[in-house]
């Protein structure tokens, strides 16, 4: 991934031992997906589609389990990306989300 400013460059070709290191615009490591440009607005698409699956494994769950047993698995599943999400964007600076 090559960071860039607002100017669009062209692409490089990067050559290790011969061999091609392919170009992305996004990259996912520890969680954190990082664009080009250093944005973050990947993210909170990033954390919305988990917590609509963590809604749809509540919903299918209600008939069945109780209601400490739901708010259990919702601590266990949803709350971590509560947490997540609140602990990069207090990292992130507030201009580059615009």
């Amino acid at each position: 991934m090559l960071f860039r400013g607002k100017k669009v460059e062209p692409s490089i070709n990067l050559f290790i031992d011969s061999t091609c290191i392919e170009q992305v615009n996004i990259y996912k490591y520890l969680g954190f997906k990082i664009d080009s440009s250093l944005k973050f607005k990947e993210l909170p698409l990033h954390i919305t589609t988990k917590l609509r699956c963590c809604a749809g494994i509540l919903a299918k769950c209600y008939y069945f389990l109780s209601q400490r047993q739901l708010k259990l698995i919702f601590n266990c599943i949803g709350l971590s990306y509560f947490n997540y999400f609140a602990l990069t964007m207090s990292y992130i600076n507030k201009t580059s989300l615009k």
